[in-house]
């Protein structure tokens, strides 16, 4: 075991050392191997769900060869440390593509485009045992008219699925569930706007509220608007319009509690950004947009996925040459913003990233062709990249910053908890007994305050570890013993 002076001297060195040998986001991981081509959904509908351990992730795949592409689908039970086999959801005698995908306990629920017939028709499937079976497909769309680009969100028992449809002009319509997919409402549709075109919608549910966006040209141009129904899609309110720009494109859409994230790519410069807005009283009103990247790149496809006030984005973006999947997160609901970071390097293409976050992870599926030209899947994961801090009440104490944590000896989660007596800089982070960095838990500007975060130490040894807070002012060590 390492002496207390011995843990200092390595602490002391990191300062100016710093280990990188324990990454907040681990290495690429590859889900799929077939010579043939393996593709992300490109509309904004979600291909990658967590719970709790649980990811799922679903995608287009055309290893049968001749374009007969079909819906594929994988788990992972241990928060994405070892996957299932690959296991095919559709066997149709046309094809079905852009698969989506939404959880809500072991109930996980996936909406395809499926060309079997003459039409396109949206298709459903559900698994009740958390992927492990799955039970036969239903087509939730009506007979006439063709249906494209599915998004799905679900929320308990009420399951929403929103697609662009020709019947009648290009409009979005939805279909819907109240008793978690074992029946559907009649779809309807959300937008009629005649002559001009309503595509790629997206959808986030939360209680019974339902929040819909979609790309529209209504306006002579292409911009991005809102809708919402406040009764479980039952009555809706009218269309807002979020953007006035030159084009705005692909919006996907991020509810928890009363906020609602949307991003986009839109036209600046003659180039295209990614952009971003939001509303803090459940899509009542918004705020302006901020455009969230500013390089003489395409930056593209964006996906969001928000938790309370922190919101995580990723996108594709070629302003290395060619494109990679980029990554960026607030802590504050969006108010600030951290530095782009790069999440791939290779020089083929990265491209339609979909983003979940489980607890503290974050985790990532992207299509990649860095396997010999063909497109496999790929996937990434951050284990404390949605780490929570909470403020709880109690004055600050006067003295030097104080550090505990409890339970302590643990063996699935401690609670950290902390004071700051005046407002600070605070940097939170895990060391092991060689003094390595395994996790970085905060990293960012506190008010004075009582602060506390949950620690879920998944996927490391029992031993000892060691919490370090560094302020401004005050460095503070506590010494936590892990018991698997």
């Amino acid at each position: 075991m390492v002496n207390q002076h011995k843990l200092s001297l390595v602490l002391s060195c990191l300062m100016f050392f710093p280990i990188i040998i324990y990454a907040q986001w681990e290495p690429d991981v590859r889900l799929t191997y077939d010579p043939m081509n393996s593709f992300m959904t490109w509309n904004n509908g979600k291909c990658i769900a967590t719970v709790d351990s649980f990811v799922h992730v679903v995608w287009t795949d055309d290893r049968t060869g001749s374009y007969d592409w079909e819906i594929y689908y994988k788990r992972s039970t241990d928060y994405g440390v070892n996957w299932s086999e690959d296991i095919r959801l559709t066997n149709t005698p046309g094809w079905a593509r852009w698969g989506a995908i939404a959880v809500s306990g072991p109930i996980v629920h996936v909406v395809w485009e499926d060309a079997r017939s003459d039409q396109r028709a949206i298709y459903y499937r559900r698994s009740t045992d958390a992927g492990l079976n799955w039970q036969e497909e239903i087509r939730i769309t009506a007979q006439n008219g063709w249906s494209y680009n599915p998004a799905i969100a679900v929320c308990e028992s009420l399951v929403f699925v929103v697609f662009d449809d020709d019947r009648a002009g290009w409009e979005i319509y939805y279909a819907h569930s109240t008793d978690a997919g074992i029946s559907w409402e009649p779809d309807a549709p959300l937008t009629y706007d005649d002559d001009r075109a309503s595509w790629f919608p997206s959808v986030g549910v939360v209680d019974s509220v339902v929040h819909v966006v979609w790309m529209d040209s209504r306006d002579g141009n292409w911009e991005i608007y809102y809708k919402q129904s406040s009764d479980a899609g039952r009555t809706w309110g009218p269309d807002m319009r979020l953007t006035y720009s030159v084009h705005s494109s692909n919006p996907c859409i991020s509810a928890s509690d009363s906020f609602v994230y949307v991003v986009w790519y839109g036209d600046y410069d003659g180039n295209s950004e990614i952009c971003f807005t939001r509303s803090t009283n459940t899509g009542v009103t918004w705020d302006s947009v901020f455009r969230l990247t500013s390089d003489p790149s395409l930056s593209l496809w964006p996906s969001v996925a928000g938790s309370g006030g922190n919101v995580h984005i990723v996108w594709n973006d070629d302003r290395d040459g060619n494109m990679e999947i980029y990554y960026k997160k607030s802590t504050d609901a969006g108010e600030n913003w951290s530095v782009d970071t790069r999440l791939t390097s290779d020089t083929a293409v990265s491209a339609y990233p979909s983003i979940a976050i489980s607890g503290s992870y974050v985790n990532v599926v992207w299509q990649d062709g860095r396997d010999g030209g063909n497109s496999e899947i790929y996937y990434k994961r951050n284990p404390s990249g949605n780490n929570t801090i909470k403020e709880y009440s109690s004055p600050p104490t006067k003295n030097l910053p104080h550090l505990i944590n409890y339970p302590n000896p643990f063996s699935i989660k401690t609670t950290i908890l902390f004071n700051l007596p005046v407002h600070s800089f605070v940097s939170l982070k895990i060391y092991d007994v060689q003094g390595r960095e395994v996790r970085n838990l905060v990293c960012k500007e506190l008010s004075a305050g009582n602060y506390m975060i949950d620690w879920n130490p998944e996927n490391l040894s029992s031993g000892i570890y060691f919490c370090q807070l560094r302020t401004n002012r005050f460095v503070d060590t506590r010494r936590m013993v892990l018991l698997k």
